[in-house]
């Protein structure tokens, strides 16, 4: 069909559909998402970290201590050729006529140390940087925990109680953030470098609501109290 109104029709339409785009609305723009972040997670534990390997000496030896029911001053002869941390658990019970405990996922975790002599203090944070192996003295025992809560104090006390494992009591806080701090910065500050692996951040606007255990929320807090404030002039009035 070759009339005139035939071949308008086309144009009518595509002119009609252009009219009808041009008076729709626009569509907002997506709004960002909320900041929410968490702390990093503790590494997980080999539950034997050289399978295979045949086992070698294991020799724990009392050289000094303890001074009544504390082990600070006691110092040891160590010797453990890709020993199990269980059987070297037994070494050191024997030695020093304390219970150890291991708990499971280490049972299997492979020691290697060569100490002439060495102080109970060196020996826990050399446990703890090597293997990430907690020591915790209390209740007239010493056990060997993953390292979820290290904090760099270690107790020595056999009379002291079970100490309150970090997580134990979390706490949350909506903070104000200075002027020259963007919420998310301080967001992602706390979880990067602040928080526990239990510890979070989120941004509500212009407050950040921080959550964890008491320790890192002091610390937070603290730097808080601590950041500098711009001083009004003293001609302001």
């Amino acid at each position: 069909m070759n009339s005139p109104f035939a071949r308008t029709l086309p144009l009518l339409g595509a002119a009609l559909a252009l009219g009808c785009g041009a008076g729709a609305a626009t569509a907002p723009a997506p709004e960002a998402p909320p900041f929410l972040c968490s702390g990093r997670p503790n590494p997980t534990v080999p539950r034997d970290t050289a399978p295979g390997v045949p086992m070698g000496r294991v020799e724990v030896r009392l050289l000094s201590g303890p001074f009544g029911r504390n082990l600070e001053q006691v110092h040891l002869r160590v010797l453990a050729e890709n020993v199990p941390l269980g059987v070297f658990a037994g070494a050191l019970s024997d030695a020093l006529g304390v219970g150890v405990a291991v708990e499971a996922p280490l049972v299997s975790v492979r020691v290697g140390l060569a100490f002439p002599d060495v102080a109970m203090i060196d020996l826990f944070r050399t446990l703890n940087r090597t293997l990430g192996v907690e020591a915790n003295v209390h209740d007239g025992r010493i056990d060997l925990e993953p390292d979820e809560s290290w904090r760099g104090i270690l107790n020595f006390d056999l009379d002291a109680p079970e100490p309150i494992y970090e997580g134990g009591y979390r706490e949350s806080h909506v903070l104000t953030m200075p002027d020259s701090v963007p919420p998310a910065h301080f967001a992602a500050y706390f979880c990067d470098l602040l928080a526990s692996s239990r510890g979070s951040a989120v941004v509500l606007g212009p407050k950040v609501v921080i959550t964890d255990d008491k320790e890192h929320m002091d610390r937070i807090l603290q730097i808080l109290a601590d950041w500098p404030t711009p001083t009004v002039a003293s001609g302001a009035r």
